[in-house]
């Protein structure tokens, strides 16, 4: 007799959602100490993980918050969500979630996110290969290694994870970022923030500009 699947427990979710962000941060830290070590290719290749926890944590914050709102989906329906943490591809799209400035969905790295491009430096950053196109492989391509990945372009993946850790951490402080998940709020700390900016001092033009304006918002437990 087939056994009847049930609904996945949502406090597990909500657990492993909370695990998710924070081994974000310490893939985030592990990098930022691999690029001051001079190994651009795997502070490169570790920030990409970082982001990919941070997007595990979005599709599960989503998953739970829908759940809670509009009502469990069916089982068979929740097991395709699940399935879609451990689809990389999947975790780097929706790490985008995290950004409601949508300026921001037109810049060149989330454009390469959404090609796939991302993928494919993260393993070319790890292994040394000929280049593959799905499941084919170019035989008469160059190849690929991870000695190619100069620094800048670390700085640059490290850069947007920390960004977004930044905007999260000090929007949540200000009150203008809700989190549906409480026990995350103990990790959303002042003194998280002042080490993202004491690890990482390059930030982006335009997400500088976003941190000084809230910077100058009273704190959420501020009175009015």
């Amino acid at each position: 007799m087939e056994m009847k699947m049930k609904n996945v427990n949502l406090s597990k979710m909500e657990r492993m959602a909370v695990l998710a962000f924070k081994n974000a941060l310490r893939l985030h830290f592990d990098s930022i100490l691999l690029y001051k070590k001079g190994s651009a290719p795997s502070a490169y290749h570790m920030s990409i993980l970082a982001l990919e926890e941070l997007g595990k944590y979005e599709i599960l914050d989503d998953f739970i918050y829908h759940s809670r709102i509009d009502g469990r989906f069916t089982p068979d329906q929740e097991l395709e969500i699940i399935k879609s943490i451990y689809n990389h591809r999947v975790k780097q799209n929706c790490f985008v979630g995290f950004h409601i400035d949508y300026e921001y969905y037109s810049s060149k790295m989330i454009q390469e996110i959404f090609k796939g491009k991302m993928e494919m430096s993260k393993q070319n950053a790890a292994y040394v290969g000929l280049p593959r196109k799905n499941s084919m492989i170019n035989l008469h391509g160059k190849i690929q290694s991870p000695f190619k990945i100069k620094s800048k372009v670390a700085e640059k993946q490290i850069t947007l994870v920390n960004d977004t850790l930044l905007l999260l951490t000090l929007g949540f402080l200000k009150g203008t970022y809700a989190i549906d998940i409480l026990d995350l709020e103990k990790y959303l700390t002042m003194r998280l923030l002042n080490k993202l900016k004491r690890s990482w001092t390059i930030m982006r033009s335009r997400e500088r500009r976003r941190f000084e304006a809230l910077n100058r918002l009273p704190n959420d437990d501020e009175d009015d």
